[in-house]
């Protein structure tokens, strides 16, 4: 998946405060689409689709909640070359990944590395 930007929504490229990305963030209007969510069929494909929007629903804002406790899952990519070993072919481990090389083990998680 791609999240790819709508252009609705712009920030300074300048290193910002806490409280510049904040008073931002509240200036992002309700029902602004920040992203639309692109698929693409293999790593190399060229062409994605469409499958949805990244929509605001309510004012940003900032909480404990979401600096402390929200968590996004994020699946290994190890997991879908095993699945689809073939896209191993097609990646440059270099330019692709920043690593001298790829294989279907995953490097250790910061927890495992620094249990």
């Amino acid at each position: 998946l791609r999240f790819e930007n709508t252009g609705e929504v712009s920030f300074p490229e300048s290193v910002q405060t806490q409280e510049e990305l904040i008073a931002n963030m509240k200036a992002i209007a309700v029902g602004t689409s920040l992203f639309n969510v692109v698929a693409y069929e293999t790593p190399t494909s060229t062409t994605g689709v469409k499958i949805g929007e990244i929509v605001t629903t309510s004012e940003c804002l900032s909480s404990t909640f979401g600096d402390s406790h929200f968590f996004v899952q994020h699946q290994r990519v190890e997991e879908d070359w095993a699945i689809y070993p073939e896209w191993l072919d097609d990646i440059d481990a270099a330019r692709d990944c920043g690593a001298s090389s790829i294989s279907l083990d995953a490097p250790p998680t910061c927890a495992e590395k620094y249990a």
